[in-house]
């Protein structure tokens, strides 16, 4: 049986590249293990605050990390050159300093 961590963070994960795969992109390989990791965080945060009797809003964490997303693309969008099938970490990186700190993910 797989874990809640390993279901909340995958749950959030797999959303993260439909919505990046709606915007005709894919994940570049550093873009992809930084958000794989930190979905994987935040899965395990929601699987203890529900141990803990506190209520999950995955759905929140969801719209987050959208606008995560979204904001990556934005900077996509100004960075010359930058391939328009890609969310990588030149826009990644530089989005997650406006995103973070944000609950669950950082």
């Amino acid at each position: 049986m797989a874990s809640a961590a390993r279901d909340y963070g995958s749950y959030l994960f797999d959303a993260a590249q439909r919505h990046v795969a709606a915007m005709g992109r894919g994940f570049g390989d550093g873009a992809d293990a930084a958000l794989r990791e930190m979905t994987a965080r935040a899965g395990a945060f929601f699987s203890e605050e529900e141990a803990q009797g506190r209520p999950v809003d995955i759905a929140a964490a969801e719209a987050d990390l959208i606008a995560l997303l979204d904001h990556a693309a934005m900077l996509a969008r100004d960075i010359p050159g930058y391939p328009d099938g890609l969310l990588g970490e030149q826009s990644l990186f530089p989005a997650l300093s406006w995103f973070c700190p944000r609950h669950p993910f950082c």
